[in-house]
């Protein structure tokens, strides 16, 4: 999954440029697939950080309650 954040910008990047040269059902192509790997690199990165904070306020660190 660490790469696919890279993945998506190279396709939407790829995208602007067939787009820059009106070829454009190809970058429509290129915008769709980058669009969807960048919404799951998004949706993994928040179920990690929601993940973090429901174990901090379920198990708090010693030192840190009350």
């Amino acid at each position: 999954m660490a790469d696919s954040d890279g993945a998506a910008i190279a396709l939407l990047k790829r995208a602007v440029e067939l787009d820059s040269a009106k070829r454009y059902t190809e970058s429509l192509v290129h915008y769709k697939e980058g669009l969807q790997l960048l919404l799951e690199y998004i949706k993994v990165k928040f179920q990690k950080h929601f993940l973090s904070i429901t174990q901090s306020l379920v198990h708090p660190r010693q030192g840190e309650e009350g």
